[in-house]
């Protein structure tokens, strides 16, 4: 019984875990990027010149670092569930 269990989910887990990769390495970076930026201005004025100094990807969600003259932001974007449910950037 539990190793039919365990037959029937390894291919469900399998097939997670390529949408996450999917999802958070292999798709388009830019509107995630630019959430990103928009989470750091609240912690420092966009007004003022500023740039991204890092970009980090794994299959859990993206990390930012935006740095200006008097300091960088780091910034952490995933989804509010791992596959699913909007993509949240939070700056720290």
């Amino acid at each position: 019984m539990l190793r039919k269990l365990a037959s029937a989910l390894f291919p469900l887990l399998f097939l997670a875990s390529v949408a996450l990769v999917y999802d958070n390495v292999l798709s388009d970076a830019a509107p995630i990027s630019a959430a990103a930026d928009r989470a750091a201005c609240t912690v420092k004025p966009c007004a003022r010149p500023h740039h991204m100094a890092s970009m980090s990807r794994n299959a859990l969600g993206q990390s930012f670092e935006f740095a200006w003259p008097e300091g960088r932001v780091p910034v952490r974007c995933s989804r509010e569930y791992l596959l699913f449910g909007e993509r949240r950037c939070t700056a720290y």
